[in-house]
């Protein structure tokens, strides 16, 4: 064991990199682009594929949570500790998600007006989730994408890049492992993601993202599992 963690504080910055994204993302992406190549379909989120989801989300955090460790990092330095100041600034946060989502529908149904057709047949949907997982989804969910695709992607790569690589790099990744959703969940997915990663690396202030996203996962899955 000590031999290991030996060779995790020696490892370099880059190889840090590429664990925390392959672990942390590899799985996800690779099964969201699987789903590009299936037929339009109803995307059932299940209570079993739920909790499995969340399962592996723990699993995952508890061992780049080690990892970083080792490499020195603390979730102080990434600016996931609470706040009441961070929490205030939710409301001009979900506002500012809605508006750059319209933006930039519009902007493609007016560049692409064949936009609307694309996997018109596709849609998610929930089925007999209970209140307790849709709960737990909504608290553990946001944490272990903030933690890793934003606070650590940008605060890595704002190091050795300018700030917009950083930012469209943790914008990419994310969209990525959600394609298997309908061309409009693409589209704010990305909205998100770029209002995120523009506030994060601006304020270095995660946990004003972790509550946003924590609401927009609890009203998403109640919608659906209510619909």
């Amino acid at each position: 064991m000590k031999k290991l963690e030996r060779w995790v504080e020696r490892a370099s910055p880059r190889f840090e990199f590429l664990v925390i994204v392959i672990v942390a993302f590899g799985y996800l992406s690779i099964s969201s682009l699987f789903s590009l190549f299936s037929e339009p379909h109803k995307v059932f989120i299940t209570e079993r594929s739920l909790i499995s989801l969340l399962l592996y989300e723990i699993a995952v955090l508890l061992i780049l949570g080690w990892f970083l460790k080792k490499r020195g990092w603390i979730l102080a330095q990434l600016g996931v500790i609470p706040s009441w100041k961070s929490t205030v600034v939710v409301a001009g946060l979900i506002p500012a998600v809605y508006v750059t989502y319209v933006l930039i529908w519009i902007a493609l149904a007016v560049l692409f007006p064949e936009i609307q057709a694309i996997n018109q047949n596709k849609a998610l949907s929930t089925a007999g989730i209970s209140l307790w997982t849709i709960v737990c989804a909504s608290v553990i969910n946001p944490v272990f994408e903030e933690i890793f695709v934003c606070g650590y992607i940008i605060h890595f790569l704002k190091k050795s890049k300018n700030l917009w690589i950083a930012v469209m790099s943790s914008t990419l990744i994310r969209t990525l492992y959600h394609l298997y959703q309908p061309i409009h969940g693409i589209v704010a997915i990305f909205s998100l993601g770029l209002v995120f990663g523009l506030f994060y690396a601006k304020t270095n202030r995660l946990w004003s993202l972790v509550v946003v996203h924590a609401i927009f996962d609890l009203y998403g899955l109640l919608n659906l599992n209510h619909n």
